[in-house]
């Protein structure tokens, strides 16, 4: 058993330590209230930002006069010695991904026999480095159409100018590059003509939302989607 002793001073003094404690613990407890209070009070004048049920929010969705001024303007970006081929390459890359659900690194391992055959089919066979599975992109009438018509771009960037894939970043070369350089090089270039046309901030992703975002902002079925697109682009290549 222990035995305490306090004499007068100590039980004084451990009176008033007692009390300075009480006044911070209470101190504290105020500031805390009041930073609660000013918590609530700014929490009260943000406004709810978030959408409203019915509401759809739709992506920003590639129009065909935007993608026929890609195609009219690609490879503005590029100096004036690598021009004409990388015109051609993009020309090609747009078209695929306008009228397919085709994803752009898909594009990187895509070679001629590939294009020739998406002519005659109608149907681009491509390899997903990522999921690691063999995909079959359909495009429309018009889309094989439009190809079958940059076939002079794609003799160019093959034949005259020695590519192995569509993803080649040097010509006479299977050098192609990282997904990464490939996505910027197809950027930039969209958004020099973004900027040089006042077009909307568009990037390669605003080709495959298209159809996704009409059917969404439309509730239309997918091959009345698609037949308008058909309908679009029908006037390039049959004016009458």
């Amino acid at each position: 058993m222990f035995k305490v002793t306090l004499t007068s001073d100590g039980i004084i003094q451990s009176i008033l330590q007692g009390e300075k404690s009480l006044q911070v613990t209470v101190g504290n407890v105020d500031i805390l209230i009041e930073v609660l209070e000013e918590k609530e009070e700014r929490s009260q004048k943000v406004p709810d930002l978030k959408p409203k049920d019915e509401e759809i929010l739709v992506p920003a969705r590639m129009e065909q006069d935007e993608y026929d001024c890609f195609i009219k303007h690609a490879g503005e970006s590029i100096e004036k010695k690598l021009k004409s081929v990388r015109a051609a390459q993009l020309r090609i890359i747009y078209t695929l991904l306008y009228f397919s659900n085709v994803s752009l690194h898909e594009l990187i391992q895509v070679k001629k026999d590939d294009l020739i055959l998406t002519i005659q089919t109608g149907e681009l066979n491509t390899f997903d480095p990522i999921t690691n599975v063999d995909i079959t992109h359909t495009l429309s009438e018009n889309g094989t159409k439009i190809l079958t018509k940059l076939a002079p771009e794609i003799e160019l960037i093959f034949d005259f100018y020695g590519f192995q894939f569509l993803g080649n970043s040097k010509s006479f070369s299977d050098k192609t590059w990282s997904a990464t350089n490939f996505m910027r090089f197809v950027n930039e270039d969209m958004k020099t003509t973004c900027i040089k046309y006042q077009l909307r901030k568009l990037n390669h992703n605003s080709f495959r939302i298209g159809d996704i975002s009409e059917l969404i902002k439309q509730k239309k079925p997918e091959q009345n989607i698609e037949k308008e697109k058909e309908e679009k682009t029908k006037r390039m290549f049959d004016p009458s």
